[in-house]
């Protein structure tokens, strides 16, 4: 089982470290999420999705996802090997399944059939980002700074779909209106887990 290896470390740490510049603010459930303002606009117009996960233990794969609103809309549950990564909807129904073994595999029900995690979020050759495949279309993952952004690939204008940040204490992932609108939710999500882990994918 792969342990102790960060899922990008090909990119190198300094590109998606601790974003200490991040505010908080705790909810009435005793949860701390960055504030959407350290977030500046994505470069798409349209609200945004702001989740942040939270309530680590003790890491991002096992956690509660949780919106603006303080609401939990996904879950994060492991085993304690883990051996297996669950992301679960506020009513238990399971909606990802990551198997953490020699070569990790990963399905999303109905958007993404089980296949290596590796493949899934494939290393390009210079080894400075990832190709995310739903469906027939390509996304792209890379750091920029301090967040690791996916990118469309079907335009020669580089447009932020959605991207990460890891705060001292959580992890935030913010989506346009265009990622919603093409049901990259469940693909978002579960990259973040995957590449947030600390685990080798490859």
């Amino acid at each position: 089982m792969p342990t102790n290896s960060n899922a990008l470390t090909p990119w190198g740490s300094s590109n998606f470290g601790p974003f200490t510049n991040a505010s908080t603010q705790p909810s009435a459930n005793g949860t701390v999420a960055p504030s959407p303002t350290t977030l500046t606009a994505l470069s798409t117009s349209g609200p945004t999705l702001f989740l942040t996960f939270t309530n680590f233990t003790p890491s991002v794969l096992n956690c509660i996802v949780i919106d603006r609103n303080y609401e939990t809309v996904r879950r994060i549950c492991s085993n304690i090997s883990p051996i297996f990564t669950l992301i679960k909807d506020p009513e238990g129904h399971n909606l990802a399944l990551i198997e953490w073994n020699s070569l990790p595999t990963v399905e999303i029900t109905g958007v993404i059939p089980k296949q290596k995690a590796r493949d899934w979020l494939a290393l390009t050759p210079e080894g400075m980002s990832r190709i995310m495949t739903v469906g027939q279309a390509y996304y792209v993952w890379a750091p920029a700074g301090k967040y690791v952004c996916l990118y469309s690939t079907v335009s020669s204008t580089l447009k932020i779909l959605a991207r990460i940040c890891k705060t001292p204490m959580n992890v935030a992932l913010e989506m346009s209106q265009a990622a919603i609108d093409l049901s990259l939710l469940e693909p978002c999500v579960v990259a973040t887990v995957l590449l947030q882990s600390g685990r080798n994918i490859d």
